[in-house]
């Protein structure tokens, strides 16, 4: 390095450093204002408590539900039963992606506390083929 580039780095260390101390001095951006007078004053307690409980019936219809409007899921194949939040799918599915897809809807629902899966893959090969 020249003697000029030498001192052009120092001048421009020099500046940023000068600049730091600006900023800091002046309390800027970098640090955080507290007023003295909110410090004081206690913070309210918040409870949020969920008052929407599903039965097992509407846990049952919602799953149902979402299962008929997907159009990956062949859904006259699959019986939905619910007892104390746990879901139970019963039924033939065409194959394993099927099969996960449909216990991803189960789990999704809201209510489902767990998921049981009684469902068979269907290994048949088609008939006339």
């Amino acid at each position: 390095m020249t003697a000029m580039a030498v001192s052009k780095s120092l001048n421009l260390r020099l500046c940023r450093a000068a600049l730091l101390i600006v900023v800091l001095v002046q309390g800027g951006p970098a640090l955080p204002q507290v007023r003295t007078d909110q410090a004081k004053t206690p913070l309210q307690e918040v409870v949020v408590t969920a008052k929407r409980h599903l039965t097992d019936e509407q846990v049952t219809q919602q799953v149902e539900k979402a299962l008929e409007d997907d159009p990956y899921v062949y859904a006259e194949h699959v019986t939905v039963t619910t007892r104390r939040g746990v879901v139970t799918c019963e039924g033939i599915v065409g194959d394993a992606a099927e099969l996960r897809h449909v216990l991803g809807i189960c789990r999704r629902a809201s209510g489902a506390k767990r998921v049981v899966s009684e469902l068979q893959i269907n290994d048949y090969p088609p008939e006339g083929g």
